[in-house]
């Protein structure tokens, strides 16, 4: 028979190797390897519509959104590359023709890398990333002018700036957008290439929605957030 401070010393041991190997496993998941040939990955997507949400609160210390795209795959793949320089990715999601697909991701060299635990599949799929980011204060990304009630947001995207503010795929391809931007009310909100905006009031944000005219690279996207005068 085990004395009681033998059965607590057993107990304590059972439970300490329990956390060793729980913390053994997780530290032993893979991470995405380096990007392959970007050409190569570029040939086995085509971006079709690209859904930008961004709150942007000019009082608050940060601003977060989401990209979600839709993309015809041409041939199965394991691997996504996607430009992001500045904000930080907090989930990852991508579901295919036969549902959500398993995956690891990891941001190494202003680049969001993304390996499946299956093959996607041919045919439609869709990405969505989640991620927030701080002001810039070069002029480049997405920058707040001024303070309080008179400040002034602008998001500078031509050349390779749309990587400062959401993720960006190879080569910039033109394609359809949703532009979904959250403030609060007393700001307005003005994008080039888009049609005439459409506003939903709930409390003391304002959603403002605005779909481009026709197929728009990222880099030719402009976006400005001003207070009513």
């Amino acid at each position: 028979m085990l004395l009681p401070h033998r059965v607590l010393a057993l107990v304590l041991v059972l439970a300490l190797s329990a956390a060793v190997g729980a913390r053994s496993d997780a530290a032993a998941l893979p991470v995405p390897p380096p990007p392959p040939d970007l050409a190569h990955i570029a040939r086995q997507l085509t971006p079709i519509e690209q859904r930008l949400e961004l709150e942007l609160d000019p009082l608050a210390a940060r601003w977060n959104g989401s990209l979600t795209t839709q993309v015809s795959i041409h041939q199965s793949l394991r691997y996504l590359v996607l430009s992001l320089t500045g904000p930080v990715p907090s989930r990852v999601e991508l579901t295919d023709v036969h549902g959500k697909v398993e995956l690891l991701w990891a941001v190494r060299d202003d680049r969001l890398l993304i390996e499946t635990r299956r093959p996607v599949r041919p045919g439609r799929a869709f990405l969505f990333v989640a991620f927030d980011g701080e002001w810039s204060a070069n002029g480049r990304g997405l920058q707040r002018e001024g303070t309080g009630a008179q400040a002034h947001l602008l998001a500078h995207l031509g050349g390779r700036e749309a990587a400062r503010v959401f993720p960006c795929w190879p080569g910039d391809p033109a394609t359809r957008w949703t532009l979904r931007v959250h403030a609060p009310q007393g700001w307005t909100v003005r994008a080039d290439r888009t049609r005439a905006a459409v506003h939903d009031d709930e409390g003391r944000w304002r959603t403002t929605t605005l779909r481009t005219r026709s197929a728009v690279r990222a880099s030719a996207l402009t976006l400005e957030l001003a207070p009513v005068k």
